[in-house]
């Protein structure tokens, strides 16, 4: 214990406050080429609508075999109606 304070003590550096300014210019340049990058027009067209997800998720989980077709519901619970955790 007594080295490791030794060793703690030899290796302490001033910490100085960094020039706010600057990094916080420099992150918000940083998200707002992501956000250009990745939620563009060209990409926000190509995402499919709620109800075809809902289709394809209902149609999924009919084929669980442990689960009864005709209970499975956009509004069914997985736990308490389909039996399934």
């Amino acid at each position: 214990m007594a080295a490791r304070n030794a060793l703690l003590k030899y290796l302490r550096v001033e910490a100085r406050p960094a020039a706010v300014g600057n990094t916080r210019r420099l992150i918000g340049a940083a998200f707002t080429q992501v956000f250009r990058r990745h939620f563009s027009e060209e990409v926000r067209g190509s995402f499919l609508d709620k109800s075809e997800v809902t289709d394809r998720v209902i149609n999924c989980v009919k084929n669980f075999q442990k689960v009864d077709p005709s209970k499975v519901t956009p509004n069914a619970h997985f736990q308490n109606d389909l039996g399934l955790d």
